[in-house]
């Protein structure tokens, strides 16, 4: 964390910057339940309920919860939820990436205007009250961003509104919105922008 923020003055062995977008604090002690966490400047996101942090906070920490906190205006690009193996196989049973890339899930906390290009050349972007999907070589099927912290919209673009996020994974497009994490806004597009 020291490296990635020399500002701070300190260097906690047991706390790091995973990226320029993430801030990490293992619990390194048993039977450990909270923490103190050192952020760097500016305002983070619980990556469990996608409360506002800043500063030096204690953190829960119990065996289901990870300190795990996401800058404002991060992308992080993740693969669906679904997928076990990384590897090809040789039975449909198992969800592999190397058989199926699928739609690609991105974790998005608003703030400032960011982007993010993944490996295979998928451009992803957001601004206060938009995301942005451009397809690359790999992962070709469409996006699905989860926009936590952020209240319920009257409308996403042209999408429609979907009764659940069962649903929308089973779409081809659209938005879903559920009081999880601070307020969850759930948009699975194809390609461009979407404004909400």
């Amino acid at each position: 964390l020291g490296l990635a923020y020399p500002a701070l003055g300190v260097h906690p062995a047991d706390e790091y910057a995973l990226g320029d977008s993430l801030v990490v604090a293992p619990v390194v002690a048993a039977g450990q339940t909270s923490r103190q966490v050192l952020l760097p400047p500016g305002e983070w996101l619980s990556w469990w309920d996608g409360s506002p942090q800043t500063g030096t906070i204690t953190a829960p920490a119990d065996i289901d919860t990870l300190p795990l906190y996401l800058a404002r205006g991060a992308i992080i690009p993740m693969l669906r939820p679904t997928i076990e193996t990384l590897s090809p196989v040789t039975t449909t049973s198992i969800d592999s990436f190397a058989s199926d890339a699928g739609v690609l899930y991105v974790r998005v906390a608003p703030g400032p205007a960011s982007s993010f290009t993944v490996y295979d050349g998928t451009q992803l972007a957001q601004a206060p009250g938009t995301i942005t999907y451009t397809p690359g070589s790999v992962f070709t099927r469409g996006a699905m961003f989860e926009v936590i912290a952020t209240p319920q919209p009257a409308a996403v673009g042209t999408l429609m509104q979907r009764a659940s996020l069962a649903t929308l994974e089973s779409s081809p497009d659209g938005w879903f919105w559920e009081p999880a994490t601070g307020g969850t806004l759930w948009i699975k597009t194809a390609e461009g922008s979407v404004s909400f």
